[in-house]
């Protein structure tokens, strides 16, 4: 038996919501409390749910007050503290490292963690005219706790002259990289458009993926009908979509709170360490655009707190 406090993830789930009707489309506090009952049912402990001390949600494109709230009250953790985070790209894995850190430290036992977003549906019922309820809380209801720091992203002179939106910044970073690269141009879209091949090779063997279309190199690369430039060297195809309804939740405890609800052995998994870094937000104020010291710092912290290095890990999400 490991030591009990130490953190260990039980519990996952996803889904992705597009159904034939729009009737029978669900709000994303729904779609939330249907992913953490998912969750609770593949660690093989729905008890897991009810003794929750904590319920965290990650921030999204709704207008609940505090929806970690209306998730656990459908669970029965009416008790439980509720945190919603702040915007941001890296809040998820945040909040993983922060949970595990405050069951490390003894004052935590059972955490679930959820997210949704229901993009894709509220503009379909708004184009068919449809009105949907939402969950309404009163006035003056909030999180027990924000995690994360308020963004502001944009200097006043950045926004002066025109650099404002991720469309407008990621190109720059782009750029960047091929002139430190020495590749041209040619060459630099071609290579991130095999890059994006295999992307779309991995989403379209992914059956939670929204966009399961086969893609070429070359019809990623190129411009057409359907694959517009947004903007050099990316076509639509090298875009983030948010123009869909999908939901996650996961579920962290102690080693003991594990053992004391019967997850089995074999649904462990345990969470070695974690390091967090942030380059200036204001885009002008970086030394340079084509790299990224925090990623540096971060990898270094952890590699260097682990005694992990880059051969001992078979997967990376960057």
């Amino acid at each position: 038996m490991p030591d009990p406090r130490t953190p260990v993830l039980v519990g996952v789930a996803q889904l992705n919501q597009r159904p034939g009707s729009l009737d029978d489309v669900l709000e994303a506090s729904a779609l939330m409390t249907e992913v953490a009952v998912a969750a609770a049912a593949d660690a093989g402990a729905p008890r897991l749910l009810a003794a929750a001390d904590l319920v965290v949600a990650i921030n999204g494109a709704w207008s609940y007050r505090d929806p970690a709230r209306i998730v656990a009250e459908a669970v029965g953790a009416s008790g439980a503290r509720t945190v919603r985070t702040t915007h941001g790209g890296n809040t998820p894995q945040m909040v993983v490292d922060m949970v595990a850190e405050q069951i490390a430290g003894g004052g935590l036992d059972v955490a679930v963690v959820v997210g949704a977003e229901t993009i894709w549906s509220r503009r379909r019922l708004r184009s068919a005219g449809v009105e949907r309820s939402v969950t309404e809380q009163p006035e003056g209801v909030g999180p027990d706790e924000t995690w994360g720091p308020e963004l502001d992203l944009v200097d006043p002179h950045e926004q002066s002259r025109g650099l404002q939106q991720p469309v407008e910044v990621y190109p720059l970073f782009e750029t960047a990289i091929r002139a430190q690269r020495g590749e041209t141009v040619e060459a630099h879209r071609d290579r991130i458009a095999r890059l994006w091949q295999h992307f779309n090779e991995a989403a379209v063997a992914n059956p939670y993926a929204w966009s399961r279309t086969p893609m070429t190199a070359a019809e990623i690369r190129d411009p057409s009908a359907a694959n517009r430039m947004v903007a050099f060297p990316y076509t639509k195809a090298m875009c983030s979509n948010w123009d869909l309804d999908q939901a996650a939740a996961l579920i962290l405890c102690s080693a003991e709170a594990a053992e004391r609800f019967g997850v089995p052995r074999h649904r462990w998994v345990f969470v070695h360490g974690g390091a967090e870094a942030a380059d200036t937000s204001y885009v002008s104020h970086r030394r340079e655009l084509g790299r990224s010291p925090a990623i540096a710092a971060a990898w270094g912290a952890l590699s260097s707190d682990s005694e992990v290095c880059v051969y001992d890990i078979r997967y990376y999400d960057v």
